[in-house]
């Protein structure tokens, strides 16, 4: 009897004369191969649970499975395992059906594989599998789960329009040459556990509508992610070259420990419904007081992430809008940025960055907020002038005479009634107190206005916040045109 044996499966078949190894199990291309093909053909034709070409060592010219093939039968009914085979030649799969299950557990491919337009309806099983030459699954559709664990691509892989409707795994698997997913299909979850990718990597129109996950991957090459439609998206810890590039709705992307800061995420969008508000008052808070983005691992409640890891991620994020010179993007990084930093800080200087740096610029990336805390400070002075007291020296060229005012907020003298027969006095009394805190607010002082009693107070505290809010417009203003 033949020798070979794993751990589950002992050779039936008989060994050839003075060998060891009957003509299946032979490592030797120079092996009868008519006999070989005659007793391939006998194994197919069968009538068993499954079809076993466990161990198998294919020489050249025999390893054709194709629909066009004559030899073999194209349409595997039953389970087929072909668990450690050698095919040391070319490798033919092209439109082939697997009806059940299909394993190629720690098959070896020596030359190309090719398995276009094969349909695999089963549960498939690449575990350990090593591709020495290109191999080809263009177009095959995989109908259950798939895995390519710890597979070895040493040549370049096309997977370009295949559809995988079940959960895909290429966990630990190795792709050695330029690897290609161009309109390929994932309709259950796919993971890239610590798959490394050393050639080039094209998503290209790839559709994700599972989870995908690049935990820990290595991307060496060129990778270019640009999907037709994605979810959930994985690269915790995953290693980026220079050349990758991510075009996709990253709203639910987690970055943890990656280096997205070098990745080209020129036109991707971040459209976090969770963010999303129709009310009028709440996009005009959002507009002025937050940032338009968050990342995915800020809003996840169930991990307790520390401010201080994203404040980490975002400043990556930010840097890899900065590199492609979308300045518009990376301050709303930016300001989530600062977000996390303050929340690092204790009672005092939260109350302090909240003030003074996030109420009246949002960090400096919101110039408008400096004019609009501007115009409220003119305002709200304006009416304690009003009330306080303020002398005006008249203008001979303006024919305004000497004035005083000083209101009274008791209802005998300031009522509704008094109120609506000298509402001409009150708005000009009012416009030339906006006058004066205005030149009080930019420190012009012209000498036609002075305040008096408590009224000199308040002028005193403008004319300071004045002072910095000007001096914080500038630096606002002048960091946005440098960019």
């Amino acid at each position: 009897m033949c020798k070979y044996s794993d751990d589950q499966w002992k050779c039936p078949y008989e060994a050839l004369p003075d060998l060891e190894y009957c003509i299946f199990h032979l490592k030797d291309v120079g092996k009868d191969i008519k006999e070989f093909n005659k007793g391939i053909d006998e194994i197919l034709k069968s009538e068993k649970k499954i079809i076993n070409f466990n161990g198998f060592f294919f020489p050249p010219k025999t390893s054709d499975f194709s629909k066009t093939s004559h030899e073999h039968n194209h349409v595997f009914l039953i389970d087929v395992d072909f668990s450690y085979a050698e095919f040391s030649g070319d490798v033919n799969f092209i439109m082939a059906k697997f009806s059940r299950n299909a394993k190629f557990l720690g098959a070896e491919f020596s030359g190309n594989a090719n398995f276009f337009g094969a349909e695999f309806l089963g549960d498939t099983e690449f575990t350990g599998t090593k591709f020495l030459g290109d191999t080809e699954f263009t177009g095959a559709d995989l109908y259950r789960n798939v895995k390519f664990l710890g597979a070895k691509f040493l040549g370049d892989a096309n997977f370009s329009m295949a559809k995988f409707l079940g959960d895909t795994e290429f966990i630990r698997a190795k792709f050695s040459g330029d690897t290609e997913f161009t309109g390929t299909k994932f309709l259950g979850d796919v993971q890239f556990f610590w798959t490394k990718f050393l050639g080039n990597a094209n998503f290209f129109m790839a559709e994700l509508y599972g989870d995908a996950n690049f935990f820990m991957a290595e991307l060496y090459g060129r990778f270019n992610f640009i999907p037709n439609n994605s979810k959930l998206i994985n690269f915790k810890n995953t290693f980026f070259s220079e050349n990758a590039r991510i075009l996709a709705n990253l709203s639910q992307c987690n970055f943890n420990r990656s280096n997205i800061e070098v990745v080209d995420l020129t036109d991707s969008t971040w459209n976090n419904d969770e963010i999303k508000d129709s009310r009028l008052q709440s996009r005009i808070y959002n507009y002025f007081f937050n940032s338009s983005i968050t990342i995915r691992e800020a809003s996840q409640e169930e991990t307790a992430f520390e401010w201080k890891t994203l404040e980490g991620i975002y400043r990556r994020l930010k840097q890899s809008y900065q590199k492609s010179g979308n300045y518009e993007i990376s301050g709303e990084f930016y300001i989530q940025e600062m977000e996390c930093k303050r929340k690092q800080l204790g009672f005092l200087g939260r109350k302090f960055w909240n003030i003074f740096y996030r109420r009246f610029c949002l960090y400096g990336e919101r110039p408008y907020n400096v004019i609009l805390v501007s115009f409220i400070t003119i305002i709200m002075f304006a009416i304690s002038y009003l009330f306080c007291g303020i002398e005006f020296t008249g203008s001979k060229l303006l024919q305004i005479q000497p004035s005083y005012i000083n209101y009274d907020l008791s209802l005998n003298y300031f009522g509704l009634q008094w109120l609506k027969a000298n509402i001409h006095l009150v708005y000009n009394d009012f416009i030339l107190c906006i006058y004066t805190s205005l030149i009080t607010f930019t420190t012009l002082g012209y000498g036609d206005v002075h305040p008096i009693g408590w009224s000199r107070l308040f002028a005193s505290i403008e004319s300071a916040i004045g002072i910095f809010v000007t001096a914080l417009f500038i630096f606002v203003f002048t960091r946005r045109m440098i960019r």
